[in-house]
């Protein structure tokens, strides 16, 4: 049975923007075959290009290429290299720290910026196997493209932040080997606030919501910011390598720490505007947010000693369920 993500909806959308300090020009039948040399693990059934779609594109002139057309097997995204007059900018001057972490030149780097490419990888269906494979194919074509000498960074759109080529590269190897680049394809921003002087610090995720149902928001409490990170990063990590299901009103905590203290998790709707979207709230006991308040009744969930979350840390869980899947 594959991952079912729950999400309802079409399969999830990733786009890379791969910036570079010149203009690139490639077929696409060149990237093709360097997508396959680097990466023949891949699950593509390759047929030959029609002429129809094997244009000369330039990074610097208008380019939507459709990159997979009737190819087969389980990698087969529906793939489209794009390049618009007027996208693939960005202010250095407005982009927040941890947008730059995984990049942190990347202010220089912008101001040599004249070209990019946007590679869009579009999941088959609604589950979390088909869009790890279709954020991994991204990955991978990315890396093709990072590995050129006039490439500068990419942008993973759904995690909202940059990565350095070599980042890339990094983040395109994990996946090859059925691993989750959780700090690449999953993004973090941090807030805080100060009420009656004391520095509350909260924390959620970006892009968790493309491969699940919701994002993960760690609550304001009295933590340190990396500790609120973190938490979130634990949480995500959890759920999408280890298959962890959150309920409603379970609490997550360290694993074999008796006497540390228990994070609640509750299910909220949070109103943007883009719409609705799922968040999984994760309350540390100081917050000073009643989480009933904020997010209802707890569901009757009475927490025994230890975790009330029985699913603890499923290692190897997902490599079993891809792999499973491979074709022989």
């Amino acid at each position: 049975m594959p991952v079912v993500s729950e999400k309802g909806k079409g399969g999830a959308n990733f786009s890379a923007y791969v910036l570079f300090s010149e203009g690139v020009q490639f077929s696409p039948s060149e990237i093709r075959a360097a997508l396959l040399e680097d990466y023949p693990a891949l699950e593509l059934e390759v047929g030959e290009v029609s002429s129809a779609f094997d244009n000369q594109c330039d990074t610097d002139e208008f380019i939507t290429c459709p990159l997979f057309v009737g190819d087969r097997g389980p990698d087969a995204a529906l793939t489209t290299l794009i390049r618009l007059p007027g996208y693939g900018t960005w202010d250095a001057r407005a982009l927040r720290h941890l947008q730059k972490v995984q990049c942190p030149d990347i202010d220089e780097r912008l101001s040599r910026n004249q070209s990019y490419i946007c590679i869009s990888c579009a999941a088959s269906d609604d589950t979390t196997i088909s869009a790890f494979r279709a954020a991994r194919l991204a990955s991978c074509l990315a890396a093709v493209f990072a590995k050129l000498p006039v490439a500068l960074a990419v942008y993973w759109e759904q995690a909202d932040h940059f990565l350095s080529p070599e980042a890339v590269v990094e983040m395109a190897d994990a996946a090859m080997s059925d691993d989750w680049p959780t700090k690449q394809w999953i993004g973090l921003d941090i807030e805080r606030t100060d009420p009656d002087g004391r520095p509350l610090f909260s924390a959620v995720s970006f892009g968790l919501e493309a491969f699940k149902s919701y994002e993960v928001h760690y609550a304001f409490a009295p933590v340190p910011p990396n500790e609120a990170a973190q938490w979130v990063m634990s949480t995500a990590q959890m759920a999408l390598e280890f298959g962890n299901e959150f309920q409603d009103g379970n609490t997550i905590g360290v694993e074999d720490d008796a006497d540390g203290f228990k994070l609640r998790i509750r299910d909220y709707a949070e109103t943007t505007e883009a719409g609705t979207k799922r968040v999984k709230m994760l309350f540390h006991p100081d917050c000073p947010i009643d989480h009933e308040d904020l997010c209802g009744p707890t569901p009757g969930i009475e927490p025994p000693a230890g975790f009330d979350n029985k699913v603890q840390p499923n290692w190897g869980f997902f490599k079993r369920m891809i792999r499973g899947q491979r074709a022989h």
